[in-house]
Order: structure tokens, then sequence, then C-alpha cells
């Protein structure tokens, strides 16, 4: 299956929903900008070959804004869920290449969802 199947997305989009801060404010557009804003502070300065690359260093670091998973139990219990809601089997991969996959979704569905809010990412 295609992780661009839109029940899929949705998942994917829900989660990082759920995984928003929010303490401060519950306004979905706020805790989205409160992210790009912190993700800014977090990569002045620093190097990367590009955004994603960057923004998953950002989510490996654990930032308060946005706690996405960083167990490799809990990515593949994710990554499993989403694709049996589907109506499909997840193929087991290496727990990294999990971790990069999981990752890659969360930025692709992060952007999107920016975009809906109208948050400039």
């Amino acid at each position: 299956m295609r992780t661009t199947n839109k029940n899929f997305r949705k998942q994917v989009q829900r989660h990082i929903l759920e995984c928003l801060n929010d303490e401060e404010t519950t306004d979905v557009k706020k805790q989205l900008e409160n992210v790009v804003s912190e993700f800014a502070n977090y990569s002045k300065g620093l190097k990367f070959h590009n955004i994603q690359d960057a923004f998953t260093s950002f989510l490996q670091c654990l930032p308060s804004c946005l706690s996405v998973e960083f167990e490799y139990y809990e990515i593949n219990k994710n990554l499993k869920e989403w694709f049996r809601n589907c109506g499909e089997t997840y193929q087991e991969r290496e727990p990294e290449e999990e971790a990069d996959l999981y990752y890659y979704l969360i930025f692709r569905e992060f952007k999107k969802l920016c975009k809906i809010y109208n948050v400039e990412f």
C-alpha cells in the first residue's frame, strides 16, 4: 500500500494533532505556529542537507511543542496500526528504516497541516 492513501494520511495528521502541546493553547493554528517557531530557532545556524533532515533532527531532540514517538517499539506500533486501519499488512523493516519512514511521514503531513491551517513553514 502507498502511504499517500487518504485514510493513511488522515491517520498521520490525527497523530500529529494529538502530539501537539495543548498546555498553552488549544488553537491548532497557534500550536503549529509554535512548532514552526521552535523549529526555526533550533535550525538557525545549523547546516542540514534539506529541511526534512533538519526537521527530523529537531523531532529527535524531543521538543515539548510536538511530542512524537522516539522509541522504536512505539514507532513500529503506530506504523502497524496505520497500515492495519487501511486494510493492509505492514511489512516489517529494520528499526532504523521504520524510524526514517515514521519521521518522513510526520514531516510530510506536518507540512500539509501547516498549509491547511495557513501556517508558513
